[in-house]
C-alpha cells in the first residue's frame, strides 16, 4: 500500500509541473476594409487588428460603431460576428448584425444591411501564437 501511495504522489507533482508549463496563447490578426453606408453618409476604414478569439474590435464610424468578433469554429474555420450600433444613444439600437463563416488565410467578403444601413467590405484572418504568453 505504501509503495502505491508514493507512486501516486510521484506522478502528481510531474503533472502539476506539466500543466504549469508556459503554453503559447493564440491571437487572430485581421486585415480588413469596412464600408458603412448610412442614408446619405458613407464611412470607410482600412486597417488591421490583433485580438484574442472572442474579444471584440470596435470601429468608430460616426454615427455608428461597428463591432467585429472572431470565434474559432475549427482549426481551419472561424465565425465572424458583425454588429452595427448607433453611437451616442443611451441604449444603442442594434442595426445590422450578421454572422459569417470564414476560412483562416482566405479573404471573406462582407455584406449586411438593415433598413437604410449597409455594411460592405472584406476581411482576411490568420492565427498567431504568442510564445511569450
Amino acid at each position: 500500500m505504501r509503495k502505491r501511495t508514493l507512486a501516486v504522489f510521484g506522478i502528481l507533482p510531474m503533472a502539476l509541473i506539466a500543466s504549469g508549463a508556459t503554453q503559447a496563447e493564440q491571437f487572430v490578426k485581421a486585415h480588413y476594409e469596412i464600408i458603412v453606408n448610412d442614408g446619405d453618409s458613407r464611412h470607410s476604414v482600412r486597417s488591421a487588428f490583433r485580438a484574442k478569439p472572442g474579444e471584440s474590435e470596435r470601429l468608430e464610424l460616426n454615427p455608428n460603431v461597428v463591432e467585429l468578433t472572431v470565434l474559432p469554429a475549427s482549426d481551419r474555420e472561424y465565425d465572424l460576428v458583425i454588429v452595427v450600433k448607433g453611437k451616442g444613444q443611451a441604449a444603442p439600437a442594434v442595426r445590422p448584425s450578421k454572422k459569417y463563416r470564414g476560412t483562416f488565410g482566405l479573404p471573406l467578403e462582407l455584406n449586411a444591411g438593415a433598413e437604410a444601413i449597409e455594411v460592405n467590405g472584406a476581411i482576411s484572418l490568420v492565427v498567431l501564437e504568442d510564445k511569450a504568453a
